[in-house]
């Protein structure tokens, strides 16, 4: 399990570039935004140095009247920089921030930024933030970002300085369930595929509720995280362009399921997990939830019931292997770490 610990600084410039959508949509759904990374002027590291944008893991940007960061992987296609897809809605928009980060231990690392308009180091970029641009119904848009490396001495040149800077700990939790039934059979032709099993890699989904100003409900909505389908019902697809969950004759196999979550600095994040596996129920197939397991800051300790622990709590952490291994009905595994 991996903990993330990012130091949230500035952002760079961008442009719109917009192609029509291959396939029809709703005109107020989701469009998709893409970010096209490249280097500004101004190198900041000396001759011989390894290249900063090539040192990133993985970009963290911020949106004015979005207060949670928002975490995207990058990928490098035929040596240009890109993030992956960020969804949102037709609207108006305001990037404040953007960087790219490198995992270090114990703390991630910041290895390129964007600086600020009117900063030194603003006239290096083609765009310095705060860049506004809009989303469309039906367009796809590519946001191009100059950045620049970024040296923990130069950050006022950035435009921004220490006591700016929120310390936020991004944080994932690993799950991996076995779904059995006896009559898997019946679940020919399902999302399981041709060649059901007794046991089989659950297909399952995560529902994450926080709750937000002591909201005693968990009514804020995180997020859904599901191994098999996006919230379209479009089958997820690994880098490569495969399903990640596999069926074959003899059996199936998925990658654990990804959790991803914040734990801000001197606050206390109660969170609300709810596991719901996809099944046969009746003559219908669908996903039941289970009972929720809540944990506060750190996923490493599940507990049955919201509030402080008593003598009575049921806990339950995920063993040497750092997965929550499930199991959902009759499984004749002898190793596991909760039953649901």
């Amino acid at each position: 399990m991996r903990t993330l610990k990012l130091f949230l600084v500035g952002i760079l410039g961008i442009f719109l570039s917009g192609c029509n959508q291959d396939l029809p949509m709703e005109p107020q759904g989701e469009q998709e935004i893409i970010f096209n990374i490249d280097k500004g002027e101004l190198g900041l590291k000396g001759e011989g140095e390894s290249d900063c944008l090539s040192e990133a893991d993985y970009a963290l940007i911020k949106l004015e009247g979005i207060t949670e960061p928002i975490v995207l992987s990058i990928l490098d296609i035929n040596g240009l920089l890109y993030t992956t897809a960020l969804k949102l809605p037709p609207g108006s928009y305001i990037l404040e921030e953007f960087f790219l980060m490198k995992y270090g231990d114990p703390s991630d690392i910041v290895v390129s930024a964007a600086p600020h308009v009117q900063s030194n180091y603003g006239s290096f970029v083609v765009n310095p933030v705060h860049i506004p641009f809009e989303v469309g119904a039906f367009v796809k848009a590519e946001i191009s970002v100059d950045v620049l490396c970024f040296e923990t001495a130069d950050s006022e040149e950035f435009g921004f300085t220490w006591f700016k800077i929120n310390v936020i700990t991004v944080k994932e939790g690993l799950f991996f369930g076995d779904h059995c039934s006896e009559l898997f059979e019946d679940y020919a032709g399902s999302k399981y595929g041709d060649n059901p099993k007794f046991d089989m890699a659950a297909i399952f989904k995560i529902d994450l509720y926080l709750n937000d100003d002591d909201d005693p409900d968990y009514e804020t909505h995180v997020g859904t995280f599901n191994n098999f389908e996006d919230e379209n019902g479009e089958i997820i697809l690994d880098e490569f362009g495969n399903p990640v969950y596999v069926t074959m004759i003899d059996g199936s196999s998925v990658p654990p399921l990804s959790l991803i979550y914040l734990d801000r600095p001197q606050i206390d994040d109660y969170y609300k997990l709810v596991i719901s596996v996809y099944q046969k129920s009746g003559e219908t197939f669908g996903y039941i939830a289970s009972d929720p397991w809540y944990f506060t800051d750190d996923i490493e300790l599940l507990v049955d019931h919201p509030g402080p622990l008593t003598a009575s709590s049921v806990t339950i952490s995920t063993g040497r292997d750092g997965i929550y291994d499930f199991i959902s009905g009759p499984c004749l595994l002898s190793e596991f770490d909760f039953d649901i």
